[in-house]
């Protein structure tokens, strides 16, 4: 299956982090020792 990566950040990323972080944990705590902004990438098919 062929996709498109769309890079997903600022505003439009909370919902989705906060999804991420509610089934695992540790991706929030990982983010919370770091300065950036982990990038979500969201595969569109093609």
């Amino acid at each position: 299956m062929k996709v498109k990566p769309d890079i997903i950040l600022g505003e439009p990323r909370k919902p989705l982090w906060n999804w991420i972080v509610s089934a695992a944990p540790n991706f929030g705590d990982y983010e919370n020792r770091t300065t950036r902004e982990i990038p979500l990438l969201l595969l569109n098919p093609q």
